[in-house]
């Protein structure tokens, strides 16, 4: 809110201003005690942070998908489910946050991927609005249905979407994309997929991966899983290519400039390269600062590969810090995640006495039982050290404003 960040200033010392930003960086994780009522296990699931709570949406459990809408209040650290009638169940959807609602597109069930709208008004009067069953894309003749996309809002406009990337099945046929679509959301025209032009070399076909807003018309879209480049599109267009997936380690700067979709692919330098991955998580902590945590990591697969694991999550972590115009630096951050997972869902917030980067849930992948199994944990990983939590703890200063200085 306006005016938090200079009280904040003014209540903290320079050098502890600082500490706190340098922390960002460092940081650990502590697990949340979350007694009481929970949701269910689940990965694929969304997350968005709004009026003191964190909104959960969704997500899948072995052959169980979800469609409940749960709200963590980060004050009392209590669960409440909220008993409104929506979506039909899914997993690997997006959830965007636009002025007071969140704004749900995609996914996927057993059945193959969707492409329907809705919101969620997060006033006191919660309820799901269904804004369309389908919208065209700018792209294809087809009506634009995806899963494992990414969707973000666009600083400044409370009615624009901007999705990237995703996957669809149908039969045995699969595809994956690497289209922007700029979708204009309104009350009263519905969606509609907005003509654009673009600039610039886009990422391979992927979904799976993340894309964080850098603030303004910037994001950075990382990771994900992709194709083997031997893999021909028409091979692709006959469903042939899905034994050649694997995670790709390409990030890409994604600038939307008056109507404009401009790429530029991101070298890394620093002591870590960005490790390929896909299905892990990413959130703005800093300026021009991303933090990375978890994911999974597929290899190409063959036949001669049958005694090699496919796939295995991970729990390593990783800080992003711009370092010029097309240069970030990667530095492995300082400790794990509390377990390996993918599919989780992190967001910047304040629980109880601590800031950081609040992660909940995710996959507990086994490749021996070919499990998709998922986890209802919490932690977060902190900005604050021991003494940052006595003083807000006596009152000297609300965590909140670490919060704000730490962005």
């Amino acid at each position: 809110p306006p005016g938090l960040r200079e009280d904040a200033a003014r209540a903290l010392l320079p050098q502890r201003c600082a500490a706190a930003r340098r922390r960002a960086r460092a940081g650990r994780f502590a697990r949340i005690d979350l007694g009481g009522d929970r949701p269910s296990p689940r990965f694929g699931h969304s997350a968005v942070a709004y009026g003191g709570g964190l909104w959960v949406f969704g997500g899948r459990d072995g052959a169980r998908y979800h469609s409940d809408v749960w709200r963590f209040d980060v004050t009392t650290t209590a669960w409440r489910l909220v008993d409104v009638a929506g979506p039909a169940p899914r997993r690997a959807h997006t959830a965007t946050l636009l002025g007071d609602a969140m704004v749900v597109v995609g996914g996927g069930d057993s059945r193959g991927a969707l492409g329907d709208v809705w919101r969620l008004a997060l006033t006191n009067d919660v309820k799901w609005t269904k804004i369309s069953e389908s919208f065209a894309s700018t792209h294809s003749d087809r009506p634009w249905r995806a899963w494992g996309h990414s969707a973000v809002g666009l600083e400044g406009r409370d009615d624009l979407v901007v999705l990237f990337g995703g996957a669809s099945n149908s039969g045995q046929v699969f595809r994956a994309t690497n289209d922007v679509e700029l979708l204009q959301i309104t009350d009263e025209k519905g969606v509609r997929a907005l003509v654009h032009a673009a600039e610039g070399q886009p990422p391979p076909a992927v979904y799976r991966h993340s894309c964080t807003p850098l603030g303004g018309d910037r994001f950075l879209v990382a990771g994900g899983y992709t194709f083997a480049p031997s893999i021909s599109s028409e091979e692709l267009d006959g469903g042939r290519g899905i034994a050649l997936t694997y995670c790709t380690a390409r990030a890409y700067e994604l600038r939307i400039v008056r109507g404009t979709v401009r790429w530029a692919e991101l070298s890394f330098a620093g002591p870590a390269p960005f490790p390929p991955r896909g299905g892990h998580a990413a959130c703005r902590v800093s300026h021009d600062t991303v933090f990375v945590c978890g994911g999974g990591v597929m290899t190409a697969w063959l036949p001669e590969d049958v005694d090699r694991p496919r796939e295995e999550d991970v729990d390593s972590c990783y800080v992003l810090t711009r370092v010029d115009e097309t240069a970030w630096r990667c530095e492995a951050a300082c400790c794990r995640m509390p377990h390996a997972c993918g599919g989780h869902t992190a967001c910047v917030g304040v629980v109880g006495d601590d800031v950081g980067v609040v992660v909940f849930g995710g996959r507990a992948y086994d490749n021996t039982a070919d499990a998709h199994a998922g986890r209802d944990d919490m932690s977060v990983f902190s900005f604050l050290d021991a003494e940052d939590v006595a003083l807000a703890r006596g009152d000297l200063v609300d965590p909140r404003d670490l919060y704000n200085l730490s962005l």
